[in-house]
């Protein structure tokens, strides 16, 4: 009986983080369409009961449904974490490219010298309200809330299996959180626009229109 409980927990594992259907759920898709529109809450709830499941097992009830657990996995596998990762990604590489440009141009001297605003600075606000308060913002809030509901039961899972999980995994999931970080990147970016256009009258106009 000691050995089978030992087990347990890397039983648990094989059959939900380290199962197909898991990396069905991570696996890339070959476009992000409109996410995160169009996404359900279905996934966010199977990842939830089955993390319940899973502290059950641990605490010594061993019930289990099978044709339910395997509902479960399916409705894992169309889950939308390598949606989530790509979307992420995409952010962190746009608006990285974007802090580039105006750490440059903030590297070259003050933008508007003694108080005057040359016409680049209108220039600069029309595109932070058009494409980053107008576009930028509103879609990646959308992510990050979707961020917010898939993670905590997944983080749930992975916490109370930690000592079975594998060292493949284990680097992969250092690497996944790495991507997953990069969901501060419109904060920096916001951080970078208010630092180029301190000295500029006016503000940096990151308003709506």
């Amino acid at each position: 009986m000691a050995t089978k409980r030992e087990q347990l927990p890397v039983r648990i594992y094989n059959a939900t983080l380290g199962s197909e259907e898991f990396r069905d759920f991570w696996r890339a898709p070959a476009g992000l369409g409109n996410y995160p529109e169009a996404t359900s809450s279905e996934p966010v709830s199977a990842l939830l009961t089955l993390d319940a499941l899973a502290a059950r097992w641990l605490a010594g009830d061993y019930r289990a449904d099978n044709q339910a657990f395997e509902l479960l996995l399916s409705t894992i596998a169309r889950g939308d974490g390598g949606a989530l990762l790509a979307a992420l990604t995409l952010q962190q590489e746009v608006l990285a490219r974007a802090d580039t440009v105006l750490a440059r141009r903030g590297a070259a001297g003050p933008l508007c010298p003694g108080g005057l605003v040359p016409g680049e600075v209108d220039v600069l606000r029309t595109v932070v309200r058009k494409f980053f308060v107008g576009e930028v913002q509103p879609w990646s809030a959308a992510v990050d809330r979707r961020r917010q509901q898939l993670l905590p039961p997944l983080q749930a899972l992975e916490g109370r299996l930690a000592a079975a999980l594998p060292p493949n995994y284990a680097t992969w999931r250092r690497q996944r959180d790495t991507a997953l970080a990069a969901a501060g990147a419109p904060r920096q970016h916001v951080e970078a626009i208010l630092k180029l256009l301190a000295d500029c009258p006016g503000g940096p106009g990151l308003a709506p229109a």
